[in-house]
C-alpha cells in the first residue's frame, strides 16, 4: 500500500504546491498597486518583473510534471474506473448469489468495499488537484480587477496584461493526451463505471434465465 500510494501522494502534494504559488502571485498582484509602486516606478518595474519571472517559472514546472506523469496518469485512470466496476460486480454478485440459509460473507464484503471506496478516493484526489490547479492558473486575470489599476499610467497598466494573458491557458493535468483530470472528469468515469456494472448485472441475470 505504502509502494503503491506514495508516488500519488508526492504528484498530488506537488501539484497543490503550485496551486499554492499561484495563490501567493494572486496576492502579490492585489498589492502590487500602493502608495509605493505609485511614488516610484522603479520600484513597481521590479515587483512586476519579479511577478512574472515566478509565474514562468511555475509554468514550466507544471509542464514538466504534465508530460513526465502523463503516461503513468492514464494508466492509473483506466485501471480505477475498471477496479471500482468489478469491485461493484463482486459485492452484488455475492449478495445475489447467496442462499437463503448461506451466512452473509462480511468478511469479503467488507474487503470489497473498503478497496471500492479507496479507488474511488484514489481517483477523486487526482481529479480534484487537477481542478485546482486549473483554477488557481486562469484566476489571475480576475486579481487584475481587483488592484487600482487605473491610477496607473497606460504603459504601467498594460504590463498586466502580459500575466492575464498567460493565464487564459490553464495548467492541466493530462491521462496521456486524452482527458484532463477535473471534477466533471470524476462524475464522468463514476457514470460509465455504474453503467458498466448494470449491463453485467443485467447480463449474468439473463445468463441465468
Amino acid at each position: 500500500m505504502i509502494s503503491y500510494a506514495g508516488p500519488d501522494c508526492l504528484v498530488s502534494m506537488v501539484v497543490l504546491h503550485f496551486c499554492g504559488q499561484l495563490t501567493i502571485i494572486r496576492r502579490s498582484l492585489k498589492n502590487l498597486v500602493d502608495g509605493v509602486t505609485k511614488s516610484d516606478p522603479k520600484k513597481y518595474w521590479k515587483k512586476i518583473a519579479a511577478i512574472v519571472t515566478r509565474h514562468e517559472q511555475i509554468n514550466d514546472l507544471a509542464i514538466v510534471i504534465r508530460m513526465t506523469f502523463s503516461s503513468i496518469l492514464l494508466v492509473q485512470m483506466l485501471a480505477c474506473s475498471l477496479t471500482f466496476c468489478f469491485q461493484a460486480y463482486t459485492m452484488f454478485t455475492t449478495l445475489m448469489d447467496r442462499d437463503g440459509g448461506e451466512t452473509l460473507p462480511l468478511f469479503e464484503l467488507g474487503f470489497s468495499m473498503i478497496y471500492a471506496v479507496y479507488t474511488v478516493i484514489h481517483l477523486f484526489i487526482y481529479c480534484y488537484v487537477g481542478d485546482r490547479l486549473s483554477v488557481e492558473s486562469t484566476s489571475l486575470a480576475d486579481d487584475f480587477y481587483e488592484t487600482e489599476w487605473y491610477t496607473l499610467s497606460s504603459k504601467e497598466a498594460k504590463a498586466f496584461l502580459l500575466i492575464c494573458q498567460r493565464s487564459r491557458v490553464p495548467l492541466e493535468i493530462k491521462a496521456g493526451k486524452f482527458c484532463t483530470f477535473n471534477l466533471q472528469l470524476f462524475n464522468a468515469i463514476l457514470k460509465n463505471s455504474m453503467g458498466y456494472l448494470s449491463m453485467l448485472i443485467a447480463m449474468k441475470q439473463r445468463l441465468i434465465e
